[in-house]
């Protein structure tokens, strides 16, 4: 395999631990395919101990931390996270030009934007786009980007 081809590659993960919150993200980078289960260091050999907090949409993907291992479909991502990652009850993130945006189970909040404001899933889809400087919008759990004039910023959504 050269740099410049995906193809039969075995997938990619991105780990991060801190504070005993873990977060893992694998990828399963071949267009077309069967799906690939890709190794991950789950620090406990616990499925109860972790969740799938976001996946590439209409995808199956599943993990077996026992094992340490994640199957993913084809082009498509998944990122799972232990159970107390959504210990975070609330984020919040302000700017210079004073937006406001904060998140809580199930919904994302917004004041004092610049219009538009575009919300994008992590695969780059735009997910909604609104012309008022301020609103609430329900959205199922995930990782979603907001922008907002030159403001972008992610938001996990429990």
């Amino acid at each position: 395999m050269n740099s410049t081809s995906w193809e039969g590659a075995f997938g990619r993960t991105i780990c991060s631990a801190a504070a005993g919150k873990e977060l893992y993200v694998a990828i399963n980078p071949n267009y077309m395919g069967a799906d690939i289960e890709i190794a991950v260091p789950f620090a406990k050999a616990d499925n109860n101990a972790y969740y799938i907090v976001s996946a590439s949409y209409d995808s199956t993907p599943s993990f077996d931390a026992v094992n340490g291992k994640v199957k993913v479909p084809a082009n498509c991502y998944v990122v799972i996270g232990s159970q107390n990652v959504s210990d975070v009850p609330e984020t919040s993130i302000g700017n210079a030009h004073g937006i406001t945006i904060t998140t809580d189970k199930g919904s994302l909040h917004v004041e004092n934007a610049i219009n538009p404001v575009e919300i994008y899933d992590l695969s780059g889809r735009l997910i909604h786009r609104e012309q008022s400087s301020g609103f609430t919008l329900s959205l199922s759990s995930g990782i979603y980007i907001v922008r907002s004039g030159s403001h972008s910023s992610k938001h996990l959504i429990q």
